[in-house]
């Protein structure tokens, strides 16, 4: 679901609030400890974004995102993640808009693993060619401090994607990242995945 209100008297500052709830059943999640048994998992995920115009061609952005992933299975490991991205948005032309913006989360790992946060630095280019066809690009880099005496782990980031809305009703959104996560199944563990959806 996905609702917005104005809550300025001038209009000027839209809020879109967003909650999804997914559950998946299966006997593989991109992992297999357990021949056979089928695992569940669940995810909520509750998004809150705001847009404000400082100009005709400048505006900032302050969003907000509350990620739970829960797995019925104690041996592997959920997780409550707080994630605060800010952009400042510049209209370069009609078509393209440039931004830098910087993003700060925190990741609450249950069965008394250490919690992790993370900051991110980030440039992003968004060209609309044409009414159907919107295109987006953001890249930049991750420093990211794991508890229980771990070192700092800095690795570059970066995500791209496509929009094409042929006709009304229907829409095709290709994108691709390279982004970090902790490890599921590994204690103690995070992974560097590459991927596109």
């Amino acid at each position: 679901t996905r609702c917005s209100r104005d809550w300025s008297s001038d209009g000027a500052l839209p809020i879109w609030i967003g909650q999804s709830f997914t559950r998946v059943t299966d006997a593989d999640l991109g992992f297999n400890i357990s021949s056979g048994k089928r695992e569940e998992q669940s995810n909520y995920n509750t998004d809150l974004t705001t847009k404000y115009d400082l100009s005709d061609k400048t505006s900032l952005e302050v969003n907000g995102r509350f990620k739970v992933q829960d797995y019925a299975n104690p041996l592997l490991i959920s997780s409550k993640e707080f994630v605060n991205d800010n952009w400042f948005n510049y209209k370069y032309s009609e078509k393209v808009t440039t931004s830098v913006g910087f993003k700060f989360g925190y990741v609450d790992l249950d069965q008394g693993l250490p919690n992790q946060t993370y900051e991110q630095g980030l440039v992003r280019v968004t060209y609309d060619a044409f009414a159907k066809l919107y295109s987006r690009a953001s890249a930049g880099f991750e420093v990211r401090q794991i508890g229980g005496g771990a070192s700092d782990r800095v690795l570059p980031v970066f995500s791209l994607g496509a929009t094409y809305k042929p006709r009304q009703g229907t829409e095709i959104a290709l994108d691709g990242w390279r982004q970090e996560s902790y490890a599921v199944l590994f204690k103690g563990q995070n992974l560097t995945s590459t991927g596109f959806s």
